[in-house]
């Protein structure tokens, strides 16, 4: 990763509690599978 492009800070990686169903988190996680299948 070129370092001009690396992020200087990161969103928030924590939440207060876990809503069950990964459509309703927030923030949004991240992956990086390309053949994920989000229902």
């Amino acid at each position: 990763m070129n370092p001009q492009t690396f992020p200087k800070s990161f969103s928030p990686q924590h939440q207060n509690q876990q809503p069950g169903l990964e459509s309703f988190m927030n923030p949004r996680p991240i992956f990086d599978n390309p053949d994920y299948i989000q229902w």
